[in-house]
This record gives structure tokens, C-alpha cells and sequence, in this order.
């Protein structure tokens, strides 16, 4: 003959279902893991940009007079400063009007 459970058990059953831990819950660790990432993100951006000024700041080797001089600025982002003669020419002869 099977015993029916005491109704004080199934009570402390139901009690501990109800109970979700934190350490169930997916967007905890979803949000532990993202902390994490962007903490091991920081700590690379420090050390690449440490990096960079270490190498910038080591002194060049000794360049002859004539290269030291400093070169003009003709170019910014691949781009040129100043329009060449072939374009400049071409602007200046006005658009055929076709009225």
C-alpha cells in the first residue's frame, strides 16, 4: 500500500519551486559576462594606448641635415589640400545650356 505524503511536505516542496536563485537566472549572467568584457576591454585599450606612447617616445635615429627639414602638409586623409591645374581648368569653362 503506498503512502500518501504528509501535506507539510509537499508544502516545503512547493515553497522551494517558487524560489528562483540568481544563480538561475540567465540575464544575471548575461550581465556578469558583459561586465566582465567590458572591463578586459578597458584594461586592453590601457595597454595598447601605454604601448603607443613607450614606442612614440624613443628617440629616432640621427637623420642627415637635409631630411630634417619638415615637409609641407600636402595630403589629409588622402586627400590633397590645394586642386591641381587640370581640375581647376575644367570648372571654369561653363556647362553647355540646353534650353
Amino acid at each position: 500500500m503506498l503512502q500518501k505524503p504528509s501535506p507539510q511536505a509537499t508544502n516545503n516542496v512547493n515553497e522551494h519551486d517558487t524560489k528562483l536563485a540568481w544563480y538561475r537566472v540567465p540575464v544575471v549572467w548575461i550581465g556578469i559576462l558583459l561586465t566582465l568584457l567590458v572591463f578586459i576591454g578597458l584594461v586592453h585599450m590601457s595597454y595598447v594606448s601605454h604601448q603607443s606612447v613607450k614606442n612614440s617616445a624613443e628617440p629616432k635615429a640621427k637623420q642627415p641635415a637635409s631630411e630634417t627639414k619638415p615637409k609641407g602638409i600636402t595630403h589629409f586623409r588622402g586627400m590633397p589640400l590645394q586642386r591641381s591645374e587640370s581640375t581647376t581648368t575644367a570648372t571654369k569653362d561653363p556647362a553647355p545650356n540646353h534650353e
